[in-house]
């Protein structure tokens, strides 16, 4: 009973991108597939490394090295697009797909109703892994940068929301699906990279308890990806989820 709703859903997520996303090709890539996991190795170091730097200076709230991080991996981003345009020439990021192109508005705006429509398989996968985990006897804390901010005010409680819903997609985008998904693409095929580079992104988040919805919730961005050949429709559904589990923590 349950695989078969999660079927329907799955069905209609497939409609809504169908009736309402014009389907693009992705652009060719330029960036090889060393050159796009050392990017994406690089953003997580550096990412870790100020985190631990400022947990050894002191600064050990969650909330401060969750800014660190994010302000050193736009550091990052930029660096990297002052390398391609030096070397190269162009676009900085030639998988995100800058172009403007007919039907983006009409995709970024059925992005809620992917949305909506996939929520059920979430949460139908968050609760089979989390009984699978209480099964086990592992912890099921939520992860703690979701609680952090709870107890700080009505002012930092906005600023969380506006990065993770504003400024958290586009790096996770840039990062996960744009560099690593994209060059995976061309030596794994698209369901080899898919599988890998979701799995990467699910263990990223540290947290064990949300691994199994991360994963598919990674997929499903893939999709969306490879369906409207442009990153913006990721970004806008990214920004979605962020902003519903972050109201709903």
């Amino acid at each position: 009973g349950a695989a078969a709703i999660c079927a329907g859903f799955g069905w209609m997520v497939y409609t809504v991108l169908r009736v309402f996303v014009p389907s693009r090709p992705l652009p060719e890539p330029t960036n090889t597939t060393i050159e796009s996991v050392g990017a994406v190795f690089i953003f997580i170091a550096a990412g870790q490394a100020i985190g631990g730097l400022l947990r050894v200076l002191g600064w050990d709230d969650i909330l401060v090295r969750l800014a660190g991080t994010i302000l050193v991996n736009i550091g990052c981003l930029g660096a990297l697009a002052a390398f391609r345009r030096d070397r190269a020439g162009g676009s900085p990021f030639p998988w995100w797909d800058l172009r403007p192109h007919a039907g983006l508005g009409r995709a970024l705006a059925a992005m809620p109703l992917v949305f909506v429509a996939f929520m059920p398989i979430h949460f139908a996968a968050a609760i089979a892994w989390r009984c699978a985990l209480h099964a086990a006897g592992r912890p099921l804390d939520l992860q703690e940068v979701l609680l952090a901010p709870l107890d700080r005010g009505p002012l930092v409680i906005g600023a969380f929301a506006m990065l993770a819903a504003g400024v958290v997609p586009v790096l996770e985008e840039a990062i996960f699906r744009g560099a690593l998904y994209r060059s995976l693409r061309e030596s794994m095929g698209r369901w080899g990279a898919a599988l890998v580079a979701s799995l990467v992104f699910a263990l990223l988040h540290f947290n064990e308890g949300s691994l199994a919805p991360l994963f598919l919730l990674s997929i499903l961005f893939v999709i969306v990806y490879e369906w409207s050949g442009s990153l913006w429709a990721c970004v806008a559904l990214h920004a979605c989820f962020n902003a519903v589990n972050f109201t709903l923590a």
